[in-house]
């Protein structure tokens, strides 16, 4: 059912709290996980943009080697720009079967918002998304 699933991050540790979800989706389908973490050029001098670049990529990595190390087929993008935008056009490049995220939204009492970010994956999406909820500590 699924083959590639591409996970959504921000480095965040409430936007890891997908991840035991798509681990468990790619070891039941023995499907890829793409982990994508978007950054986007702050409006700072080239040194801040530069350390962001670095520290993603750290992140990245070390995502990369604990998943790995779990026998599970991975690999990881960090691409700069739009979050939402970029994430469909990940996901429609990578022929992703399931778009991986969270939502740090905040709720009304009409209607449940779910993150702006979240929301225009949803609307865009090419494939199905699966969006975990989650609120961070008060």
């Amino acid at each position: 059912m699924y083959r590639r699933i591409l996970v959504a991050l921000d480095g965040s540790e409430l936007a890891e709290k997908v991840l035991p979800h798509a681990e468990a989706l790619a070891e039941r389908f023995g499907a890829s996980l793409v982990l994508l973490r978007v950054t986007a050029p702050p409006a700072e001098p080239m040194g801040a943009l530069d350390a962001e670049r670095r520290e993603a990529d750290r992140y990245l990595a070390g995502l990369y080697d604990r998943l790995s190390a779990k026998g599970l087929r991975v690999h990881y993008e960090r691409p700069e720009g739009p979050p939402a935008a970029l994430i469909v056009e990940y996901a429609r490049n990578q022929d992703a079967d399931l778009i991986a995220l969270t939502s740090h939204g905040r709720s009304s009492r009409r209607a449940p918002a779910c993150g702006r970010v979240a929301e225009a994956v949803i609307r865009a999406a090419p494939s199905p998304v699966l969006l975990v909820r989650v609120t961070a500590p008060m």
